[in-house]
């Protein structure tokens, strides 16, 4: 399967709330299924999506 998500970065005012959209291209089930959202400009971590949270 294949993630796909937005094809430029997010830039957001500190503070504020933003979606991570975020997708696959075949439905497949979620459980066990870990996504990772890093900074582009240090790999610093973002968010991370796992066990449905």
């Amino acid at each position: 399967f294949l993630v796909k998500g937005p094809s430029g970065p997010l830039v957001v005012p500190l503070g504020s709330s933003v979606v991570l959209p975020c997708y696959v291209d075949d439905p497949l089930p979620l459980q066990g299924l870990k996504v990772i959202w890093v900074r582009t400009d240090a790999n610093t971590l973002v968010h991370v999506y796992q066990d449905y949270e």
